[in-house]
């Protein structure tokens, strides 16, 4: 199905049809639907920039818009209708937490709210930074990244609140 908006043609998806790691556009809902007023209050509306961040095996995904990651079964995402984002280069989202050792990242932003969002942030962790992931504790807790000349360990709960986007040439450092 197309849609004509004021600047060309889109080709219309079911989010539950699209991709990881690839930016659609939200152009609206296929139907009224009692999670459609959450989701706008959420910031979802038409002209948001939508990514997939991961699929679950309980038909479940994590989507990422507005600077929030938020849970989707597979039925609300079948109402959701998107189109692929022109001039999309694909931009790979993640959490830092799920970040391999020895990976360099730039900070994309902390999903966090109020004073824990602030902490993270006086602890350099801003949008842009460069971050190195230079080792995880046996049992995945805590983490220990370089970050703008010193070392900071998070714990994992803290490191799933910060998103980052993969520089592309990473360069795996050997302990």
């Amino acid at each position: 199905m197309n849609v004509l908006f004021k600047r060309g043609v889109y080709r219309m998806y079911p989010l539950s049809k699209c991709e990881t790691n690839t930016e659609y556009i939200f152009l609206g809902f296929s139907k009224k639907s009692p999670y459609e007023n959450h989701l706008l209050g959420l910031g979802l509306v038409k002209g948001t920039t939508i990514q997939i961040l991961s699929f679950s095996s309980n038909n479940q995904m994590i989507v990422h818009f507005q600077n929030s990651r938020v849970g989707i079964d597979s039925h609300v995402a079948e109402d959701i209708l998107v189109s692929k984002k022109e001039g999309n280069s694909v931009r790979k989202y993640m959490s830092l937490n799920d970040m391999p050792v020895g990976t360099k990242s730039v900070v994309e932003g902390i999903l966090g709210k109020g004073a824990v969002k602030r902490r993270l942030m006086d602890m350099g962790l801003t949008k842009g930074t460069p971050i190195l992931l230079r080792k995880v504790a046996p049992l995945g807790d805590p983490i220990e990244v370089a970050v703008r000349g010193y070392q900071l360990t998070l714990r994992k709960s803290e490191a799933d609140l910060i998103l980052i986007r993969d520089m592309g040439d990473n360069e795996h450092e050997k302990n």
